[in-house]
């Protein structure tokens, strides 16, 4: 749970290194529109500031198993819209992570719209 702090963190301040720590080679984001995007796609964005803002996730429910572990949750998350405009919704999110070395890292997040 402290790593999905952490992350939403990482992102909101694009703090673009701890990201590439966190984040596995082969990650992959599912939006909540359907776009994928990898890894250095996202780093990418953060860097040209094309990312957005996450808000702290919230009602967490975690499942581990063995190494690899699933978080679910839901968040606010606002994205550039074009010129000057930005888009904010409620997602709901699934996190799959892997532990390697006794530490973990996301590997993939989907996203789709929050229940109402």
């Amino acid at each position: 749970m402290s790593l999905e702090n952490e992350i939403s963190d990482a992102i909101s301040k694009q703090e673009v290194s701890i990201l590439e720590r966190i984040l596995t080679d082969d990650y992959k984001l599912i939006s909540a529109n359907g776009d994928a995007e990898d890894k250095f796609g996202l780093l990418d964005d953060l860097h040209q500031g094309r990312a957005g803002t996450f808000g702290p996730p919230e009602n967490m429910q975690v499942q581990v198993n063995g190494d690899r572990a699933t978080v679910v949750g839901l968040r606010e998350e606002s994205v550039p819209a074009g010129k000057g405009k930005v888009q904010s919704a409620r997602v709901r999110f699934t996190d799959s992570f892997v532990r390697r070395a006794g530490e973990w890292f996301l590997s993939q997040t989907k996203e789709g719209p929050a229940p109402r």
